[in-house]
């Protein structure tokens, strides 16, 4: 199993850390008692010496370990379209048009669509509501307390009867406090290591098949 610890956090353990413990067992070692008090002793120092800066690490490696064989792109159906709800920056796409979500001031929305025109300029018109039968809906980071990690989870699905067509589930581990303690309080969360190690990229087209453009 992998432990999921930053490099730094193991620096801090190597040169910190393992001496004092060290020091604590060639104290226990040294002094005149029976075989059987030093063997125990030492087991709980041991089990001590571990559990204190790794076992919370444990026990987030042994969740990344039960969500991580359901990470990855997972796509249940395809299907053709001209366009989609989401964003994206439809000049570099295949596609005819997308309707972009934009919230105002108030807190209402209205979906902005872009839509390619036969002189390869691009028109922008402001919609009450959506057009398009399929939505892209870009996840974010959030706390999954069922599996005691964190996921982020992206979705193609119908935007009217809510059948999903594709997700994309990403995990990583909840920090141990030896990282959140000399890592993350000083340089943030970004950049821990997680699952898939291998990023799918944009799979909207895997799954949202680009209908030809017509040529006039």
């Amino acid at each position: 199993m992998k432990l999921y610890i930053t490099d730094m956090s193991l620096f801090v353990l190597a040169v910190f850390y393992l001496p004092v413990v060290l020091w604590v067992l060639w104290q226990i070692l040294r002094q005149p008692a029976p075989v059987v008090l030093k063997v125990a002793m030492t087991l709980l120092l041991v089990v001590l010496a571990y559990a204190i800066p790794l076992g919370d690490v444990t026990v987030n490696s042994l969740a990344m370990a039960k969500a991580c064989p359901s990470a990855g792109l997972h796509i249940y159906k395809t299907v053709e379209v001209e366009g989609f709800v989401g964003s994206t920056a439809l000049r570099d796409t295949p596609y005819r048009f997308n309707e972009s979500p934009t919230r105002r001031i108030d807190g209402t929305y209205y979906w902005r669509r872009f839509e390619k025109q036969p002189d390869t300029s691009i028109s922008v018109t402001d919609l009450g509501q959506p057009t398009a039968d399929y939505e892209v809906i870009d996840g974010e980071w959030r706390y999954d307390q069922e599996h005691g990690v964190s996921v982020m989870r992206d979705l193609i699905r119908h935007r009217i009867t809510g059948e999903s067509l594709a997700e994309n589930l990403a995990f990583k581990p909840l920090p141990g406090w030896v990282d959140r303690f000399f890592v993350y309080r000083w340089f943030g969360y970004g950049g821990r290591e997680g699952c898939p190690t291998v990023l799918t990229g944009d799979f909207k087209q895997q799954v949202l098949i680009p209908k030809k453009l017509s040529a006039n």
